[in-house]
């Protein structure tokens, strides 16, 4: 486990992150704001400030186990989907300057 996430799993286990969580849970009644569900709810940070310590309770909602899991598979497969966008296009302009012979 690299070093920010060492931290960020140190910062869940906090009396400033379990107060947060526990008003975000009251805020959003106890249930899930995706499905409705009531069982296994989580605190899901919507931004991750650089200074955790600074984050409030308007940035965390409370969703399910099932529905956080999607929400982070679904945000993961977006991040690798934009990178092979990203080398698509290099790719192509590298081809083209190749190409024209204006190249590296």
């Amino acid at each position: 486990m690299n070093k920010r996430k060492q931290l960020y799993a140190s910062y869940l286990k906090s009396g400033h992150w379990q107060e947060l969580k526990k008003q975000a849970l009251a805020r959003d009644g106890f249930k899930c704001t995706s499905c409705g569900s009531t069982l296994k709810l989580h605190g899901h940070h919507k931004l991750y400030r650089h200074n955790l310590r600074a984050c409030t309770v308007e940035d965390i909602v409370t969703l399910c186990k099932r529905c956080h899991e999607q929400l982070h598979r679904d945000k993961a497969k977006a991040r690798k989907e934009k990178r092979r966008q990203q080398a698509k296009i290099l790719r192509a302009v590298i081809w083209t300057a190749l190409v024209k012979g204006t190249g590296p």
